[in-house]
């Protein structure tokens, strides 16, 4: 008996409150669960909650909405998770259901996969392809509209390879970027790759950053960080893998390919003088394979607006004679 008459208060209470609290008793929608995760976090017995109190609530209101981390899911969606009533530090993100797909229309992983359904990608089996997909009703989608196809190419071609500085110098730190260049992509999206240590010159690392292979021809950029252990024209060897296809591109040479160009730009000198070298002044000078250095004689000189007299010379700088 005592049983039954607790069980009726019980439905009684809630048929006239209409609302269930847990751990608050004063729930903001048709079910409410406050975390009580800290005193900051626990909701107040009166009033409305503020965005801290309400960081650790799972709401469901009349309308169907669920909230998570709000106690005011947007009517639009059926379910909002909000982190930002949350602290700095006890922010959190959604974390989705996490797949190795075998190809990019694999539908026996998962059996019979909604138009729509979102899945986190390892890329550990066939379909290498890692992020999160959605099934569109014919094969898995990057959100990025572009084909979860396994990434491919026909050829890489190391000869093109470049560095952007195209110099580096001993115990400087470097931080470019290296170009390879390839043939016959697919389209297919690549994650970014393992660091790749210099040989010849060592101390520098490259490592490929994530991006989408072009339909045919286009570039692989990797990212270039250390400080060398020599300085080039000398040369920093790299052995690339994309794929299934390698090549060893070495960089640094500092060479020029028809129609390019090079400058040169330093502090310089003062106008007002005369008889000295621009490289007077400790600028380092451009030079051709430690061979010959470029530098420029002031002959005149002037304190208005009177022309400075300027003569381009190139010294040997090597320990023997050279043919020019």
């Amino acid at each position: 008996m005592k049983k039954s008459v607790f069980l009726f208060t019980t439905l009684f209470s809630v048929l006239s409150f209409g609302q269930v609290g847990i751990n608050t008793e004063n729930p903001q929608g048709i079910f409410n669960v406050d975390g009580k995760s800290s005193p900051e976090t626990t909701n107040p017995k009166t009033g409305i909650p503020d965005p801290l109190q309400a960081s650790d609530d799972f709401v469901i209101t009349s309308s169907g909405s669920v909230g998570i981390g709000t106690i005011s899911p947007d009517p639009s969606a059926i379910l909002d998770v909000n982190t930002d009533g949350a602290s700095n530090g006890n922010k959190r993100g959604f974390l989705g259901p996490k797949v190795s797909l075998e190809s990019n229309t694999d539908q026996t992983t998962i059996a019979n996969p909604a138009i729509g359904l979102l899945v986190y990608n390892l890329g550990k089996r066939g379909l290498t392809t890692e992020g999160y997909l959605y099934w569109n009703g014919t094969e898995w989608v990057k959100f990025s509209t572009r084909s979860s196809i396994s990434p491919s190419i026909n050829k890489l071609d190391c000869s093109l390879a470049y560095i952007t500085p195209k110099k580096f110098e001993q115990g400087v730190p470097y931080i470019g970027t290296l170009v390879i260049p390839y043939s016959g992509g697919n389209g297919g999206s690549y994650p970014a790759g393992s660091p790749i240590l210099s040989t010849g010159i060592t101390g520098l690392t490259a490592t490929l950053q994530y991006g989408d292979l072009e339909y045919g021809v286009g570039q692989l950029i990797y990212s270039i960080t250390g400080t060398p252990s020599d300085s080039s024209p000398n040369t920093a060897e790299f052995v690339i893998d994309f794929f299934g296809q390698s090549c060893s591109a070495t960089v640094g040479k500092n060479e020029l390919s028809r129609g390019e160009s090079e400058y040169f730009s330093g502090t310089g000198v003062l106008a007002s003088l005369s008889n000295v070298l621009l490289s007077s002044n400790g600028d380092k000078m451009p030079t051709i394979e430690d061979t010959f250095q470029f530098d420029a004689f002031a002959i005149s000189s002037s304190n208005s607006a009177g022309p400075v007299s300027i003569v381009p010379r190139v010294y040997n700088i090597s320990n023997e004679a050279q043919k020019f």
